[in-house]
């Protein structure tokens, strides 16, 4: 799946339509950098993890399915405006 992700939509995970690790942070903000390499990082474990014929035929590896089965990932988080 994350070879088809990346064809339809291109890289994984862009910060602001930049790769990652071409981000630059400073100061208290350093960290920053590492975080989304680390989203991308899962992101990707997730990915390619399941084919597509995992998905035709309706199952997903035990922890794709363990993170989809978790109640709290169903709920979207919006900070209040």
């Amino acid at each position: 799946m994350a070879d088809a992700a990346r064809a339809v939509g291109g890289p994984l995970t862009l910060v602001g339509n930049r790769r990652p690790e071409r981000v630059v942070y400073t100061g208290a903000s350093a960290g920053l950098t590492d975080l989304w390499v680390g989203l991308r990082a899962a992101v990707r474990g997730v990915l390619e993890s399941v084919t597509l014929e995992d998905l035709a035929a309706g199952r997903l590896p035990d922890a794709v399915r363990a993170l989809a089965d978790d109640p709290d990932a169903w709920r979207s988080r919006v900070l209040p405006a």
